[in-house]
């Protein structure tokens, strides 16, 4: 189901500039002085890569120290426009002292548009985490391997809803099947196991390459089997039923 169309992701990855990280101009409290050193001397750039909403699960907002860390390096190059800035070099030696130096009430509009953000953030999160099954965040590692990304760690607050989650499943899948009859499921596995056993010469792997055919089917796809098995279902009950 999940893993249907990734084969024509585009995982090309860029990058872009961070926006909307500084609160309202003017309120940094950075000291001139600051802005004015030169610590330019790497190509590395203050700049998010973009996401891929099929792989990526959203992105924690920038912490309120590093809003202004993007400020001071905005302001920068206005004085030094073809400046190549080191994040690191620059946190270590503007930002941080800079920061320390500001007062609660000049910290506060970076920590309030870093609360809202938070709030954005953490429903997207849990909604992207929870949408997904353990086969799925397995999958998509597949892919981020492929492309060079980072693999993906299950949040120990979502793994165990996670968990639950499929276990119901389970249980539901386990109720509702009726036994003596092929379900829809299997009636797609019978149709196409014997021709992948042919193709692939092994009976195992045809039947998991069949078990991952049926989930990347659309519903309207798997609609043919379901309803096989529905009428399957009604003449047997139907032969079941007391004759008067």
């Amino acid at each position: 189901m999940f893993a249907k169309g990734f084969a024509s992701l585009n995982l090309t990855r860029a990058s872009v500039p961070n926006k909307g990280l500084s609160p309202v101009k003017g309120v940094a409290g950075a000291l001139p002085s600051l802005l004015t050193r030169d610590f330019g001397h790497t190509p590395i750039q203050f700049r998010e890569r973009i996401r891929i909403p099929e792989i990526d699960p959203p992105v924690k907002p920038k912490s309120p120290y590093l809003r202004y860390m993007h400020y001071l390096i905005e302001e920068e190059k206005k004085f030094k426009p073809y400046a190549k800035i080191n994040p690191i070099e620059f946190g270590q030696k503007v930002a941080s002292p800079a920061w320390e130096s500001l007062f609660e009430t000049q910290k506060e509009p970076y920590e309030s548009a870093y609360h809202d953000a938070y709030k954005l953030y953490k429903p997207e999160e849990r909604d992207w985490w929870m949408t997904k099954t353990f086969s799925d965040i397995s999958h998509i590692n597949n892919i981020r391997r492929e492309s060079g990304a980072k693999q993906l760690s299950i949040p120990a607050e979502y793994r165990k809803e996670m968990n639950r989650s499929e276990r119901e499943a389970k249980q539901a899948d386990k109720a509702t099947r009726t036994k003596g009859l092929a379900n829809a499921r299997n009636r797609y596995m019978s149709e196409i196991i014997p021709q992948l056993t042919l193709d692939l010469g092994d009976s195992k792997h045809a039947m998991k390459a069949a078990s991952q055919m049926w989930k990347d089917l659309s519903e309207e796809d798997k609609e043919p089997y379901q309803k096989a098995f529905r009428i399957a279902k009604a003449e047997r009950d139907a032969e079941r039923e007391p004759k008067i």
